[in-house]
């Protein structure tokens, strides 16, 4: 969604529709390195996902492993799509 300033165009929020810190703090520090706005839109959404496959296993930013990492881009391939639906990975991911 459309961030609170210039200083941060984009901001991802969670299910509560509160800013995710981690994505917004890795989100100023590209734009402080002069990315274009649009690149960081790019990798909003991005992180988005990530967060999306993250909540819906049930672990936490700080807790992502390689197995998380694994299972997202494994799933991304299964599905024969980069951009597919989350939630019918995850339940294919988790076996539902």
């Amino acid at each position: 969604m459309a961030g609170p300033s210039p200083s941060l165009p984009w901001v991802v929020v969670d299910g509560a529709e509160r800013e995710v810190q981690a994505v917004s703090s890795f989100l100023r520090d590209r734009l402080l390195s002069d990315v274009s706005p649009l690149t960081c839109r790019s990798y909003a959404f991005d992180l988005l996902r990530w967060s999306r496959v993250l909540w819906l296993l049930d672990v936490g930013w700080e807790q992502a492993t390689e197995a998380e990492t694994a299972a997202m881009v494994g799933g991304y391939g299964l599905l024969g799509t980069r951009s597919g639906n989350v939630t019918a990975w995850a339940g294919f991911q988790l076996g539902r």
